[in-house]
């Protein structure tokens, strides 16, 4: 008896024991995919890229079914918009050009056949400061050194039209670049007269140039013309002799399918406000807005709003900075941005903010670069003198990048051809 005591619990002991051992490698069956972990970008990352590859973790399915991915992408601390779904890999290269110095949250989503889910954690990151280089992208470019010429972006191009040279040189000439660097002129003399403080702006798929002034800088030999071309060789005049006065330094933008310009001089200095829907036929609808008769200021469109910013007259340098949203009540936003009163400086819409680039103010020519959200709070970019200081200079947006062109710092001798880029 006591010998067949010991062997039943031996094999108890086997028996119990084996499956103990078991039990430690089982996956359960069934169940959502099971948990993972982001990887790039990493968490409260700074600094990053503006198309940076984001990478996670395989998520295990204890089904042994396909898992696939969904990624969110947004700015508030619980993402919520979907980048892109239904995805197998476990990385995907974002594209689309986020914006600078914004906080990103990002998260995974793994799910299952059976529409069982798993979620990451959550991380954020934030992009990068602006890259602003040490030297222009081209130093002389070959079109000649010019002051108070215009520059817009038309059919995948940069475009400049006119300007003035030194010794009171005055252009119609037009030239183009298709990566901003190496420039190609298709009109050495076009029809529009030569001339300087003229705008340009696209509307209807053509170029529109209105206004100039081509005798002395001094003189009062200013034009209201109205040009348009579709190819930048042929120009047609629109109205060879404008309703409005004749003016240089204007601003002119494209809002609700209709062109505006605003203020000018001519013979006098002018804060009036027009608008045409053809080009043709113009219609005044403010001659006496509440900011002040201005020249070589500017106007943009951001926020489905037109903004005026700063200019001067026979006195004053004005730092204001003015929204509209039908162009004939207008707001002040601030009436001393921090960049103090300037004239002949560009203003831009780069990544959803205001931007405002050099330009003259009372104490002397700035290379300074501002740019705000709203309208009312300004950062300085950079006071540095990478680019040298500049006046009558042009910006446009092109391939996701700021671009700088010309412009001089005494508006009678010393004029400039360089490119440069900031991104």
């Amino acid at each position: 008896m006591k010998i067949c005591y010991v062997f039943i619990v031996a094999t108890l002991c086997l028996t119990s024991c084996k499956k103990d051992d078991n039990s430690s490698d089982m996956l359960p069956v069934g169940g959502p995919p099971l948990s993972f972990d982001l990887l790039e970008v990493p968490r409260n990352a700074t600094e990053v890229s503006l198309t940076p590859t984001l990478t996670w973790e395989s998520a295990k399915n204890p089904a042994a079914g396909e898992v696939t991915y969904e990624l969110y992408l947004g700015t508030g601390p619980d993402p919520t918009i979907l980048l892109e779904g239904n995805l197998t890999a476990t990385s995907f290269e974002i594209t689309d050009r986020l914006d600078l110095l914004t906080d990103y949250f990002w998260k995974v989503v793994a799910k299952d056949s059976d529409g069982q889910m798993s979620q990451s954690s959550i991380y954020k990151f934030t992009t990068r400061y602006y890259a602003f280089p040490n030297a222009p992208v081209n130093a002389s470019a070959n079109f000649s050194p010019r002051y108070g010429f215009s520059s817009v972006v038309f059919q995948d191009k940069i475009w400049i039209t006119g300007g003035r040279e030194p010794e009171n040189e005055y252009k119609s000439d037009v030239w183009y670049s298709n990566d901003g660097i190496d420039w190609t002129e298709v009109s050495a003399a076009a029809d529009f007269p030569q001339g300087w403080g003229h705008s340009t702006t696209v509307f209807d798929n053509e170029l529109w140039i209105i206004g100039s002034k081509g005798g002395g800088i001094f003189s009062n030999n200013s034009k209201s013309e109205i040009w348009h071309s579709s190819d930048g060789v042929n120009w047609l005049a629109a109205n060879p002799d404008g309703p409005f006065s004749p003016r240089i330094g204007h601003a002119t933008v494209v809002f609700k399918d209709k062109i505006w310009i605003i203020g000018g001089s001519g013979f006098d200095t002018q804060n009036d406000v027009w608008y045409s829907s053809d080009g043709a036929n113009w219609t005044e609808t403010n001659s006496d807005p509440p900011f002040s008769e201005r020249w070589r200021h500017t106007a943009t469109i951001f926020n489905n709003k037109i903004w005026v910013i700063g200019g001067v007259d026979a006195d004053n340098y004005f730092g204001d900075v003015w929204y509209s949203s039908d162009g004939i009540n207008w707001i002040e936003a601030t009436p001393s941005a921090p960049f103090l009163g300037k004239a002949d400086h560009t203003t831009l819409v780069f990544d959803n903010k205001l931007w405002v680039i050099g330009g003259v103010s009372s104490d002397g020519v700035k290379n300074d670069v501002w740019y705000s959200s709203d309208g009312i709070n300004w950062t300085e970019a950079t006071s540095t003198d990478s680019f040298s200081e500049r006046r009558g200079h042009a910006s446009v947006v092109f391939d996701d990048r700021i671009w700088i062109i010309g412009g001089g710092f005494d508006p009678f001798t010393t004029f400039y051809n360089d490119i440069w880029a900031i991104e």
